[in-house]
């Protein structure tokens, strides 16, 4: 299967762990990614608070592209652009003479001709659980998972309308398949903080422990991320947290990706959990995964 990757600035980046692991499965599981060329950023939250012209233009101006690669589909790992390209997708096709402003401001004309998906819902539905399972040579046996979504990944619910938005269940779906156990929890579609953490640090901390904290008494020894702005905020984070509160947390936090290349047979060296703030590793032993 061949389809259009967009990375985010992110992938390239602060989530380069996010990027590499997401390739490797790829790979085992027969997925060719062409990486867009010359993408630029989505324009992510500040684009669309201070012009909702550029707010189009730049998700649609990445789309052009996908379109002149004769693509069809592009797959997204991060859930801010996730969002932001569904949402610009739908108001251009909503509003003819809006368009016709973002193609004269980009000189380019936009066929929305682009299936627009995150990287869960390719993963799952469209190359499916049960060839995935097949696919496991490292079960994840005995691991207990929280799955966290973070509050953009389902949300708002007309424009990505991939899973439930308030319970969704594809990224334990999909942990199960690689023989993991998951827990329920609360607030894995809450919000973890994410920019709070520098305008209303002590919100973002409280967020930060809540959630955590949360995942633990579910029962919960890791928490896996689809967002590479939630996952290094839980992170990364998480000892200011420990700290604000006074309560001890260290619950490791990684991309679903990297656990779901380890289960299919990828060195654990190549995946980036040295990179961790709170090391994966020790649970992973304990487990008998590595």
């Amino acid at each position: 299967m061949r389809l259009a990757y967009y990375p985010g600035c992110s992938l390239h980046a602060s989530a380069a762990p996010y990027h590499s692991s997401t390739l490797l499965v790829a790979e085992t599981l027969g997925l060719e990614l062409l990486e867009v060329p010359e993408w630029i950023c989505c324009g992510a939250t500040p684009t669309h608070s201070m012009s909702p012209l550029l707010a189009l233009a730049f998700p649609m101006q990445n789309l052009v592209q996908v379109e002149a690669m004769g693509m069809d589909r592009v797959a997204l790992p991060c859930a801010a652009c996730y969002g932001r390209f569904r949402a610009a997708d739908r108001r251009i096709k909503e509003a003819p003479e809006l368009r016709k402003q973002v193609e004269a401001a980009l000189g380019v004309e936009y066929h929305s001709s682009v299936a627009i998906l995150h990287l869960l819902d390719l993963l799952a539905n469209h190359v499916g659980l049960e060839a995935i399972g097949r696919k496991v040579v490292k079960p994840l046996s005995q691991l207990r998972l929280a799955c966290y979504y973070g509050c953009l990944l389902t949300r708002p619910p007309k424009v990505v309308a991939f899973d439930d938005p308030d319970s969704p269940s594809v990224m334990e779906k999909l942990m199960q398949a690689c023989g993991a156990s998951t827990v329920e929890w609360p607030y894995k579609t809450e919000c973890c903080g994410a920019t709070f953490g520098i305008s209303y640090e002590e919100v973002a901390l409280r967020l930060i422990h809540q959630l955590l904290a949360d995942a633990v008494r579910a029962g919960a020894e890791m928490v896996v991320a689809a967002c590479p702005l939630c996952q290094p905020n839980l992170d990364i984070r998480q000892e200011e947290a420990e700290k604000a509160s006074a309560k001890p947390l260290s619950v490791p936090v990684v991309y679903f990706t990297q656990l779901l290349a380890l289960a299919l047979g990828h060195d654990v060296r190549k995946l980036g959990f040295e990179k961790n703030f709170v090391d994966p590793l020790p649970v992973l032993r304990q487990r008998g995964v590595v």
